[in-house]
């Protein structure tokens, strides 16, 4: 016989996380004041640490495209600066 779940809105698993992780209580404790089972809080907590990794990882990338971008910009000053100077530095004829 197949139980009926209760479904949880993205508000109450957001604010039982933040109970849970700014709480001393254990969170089993924090998940029984809450009417919830403390593994459903548990993977609630681990989904969200993935997200944070996710999203920071992101950011991670973004930054590394703009030094990328931007290293290769100097390079290309850096090159025709090297160009210019062995023109200058020539003797003339």
């Amino acid at each position: 016989m197949r139980k009926n779940y209760r479904k949880h809105d993205d508000d109450f698993k957001k604010d039982s996380i933040a109970l849970a992780n700014g709480s001393d209580k254990s969170i089993k404790l924090v998940a029984n004041d809450l009417g919830i089972n403390a593994n459903t809080l548990r993977y609630w907590i681990k989904n969200e640490e993935k997200i944070k990794e996710t999203k920071n990882s992101t950011v991670e990338t973004a930054e590394e495209k703009r030094l990328r971008k931007e290293l290769e910009e100097v390079k290309l000053e850096r090159d025709i600066l090297k160009k210019a100077v062995s023109i200058f530095s020539k003797q003339p004829k």
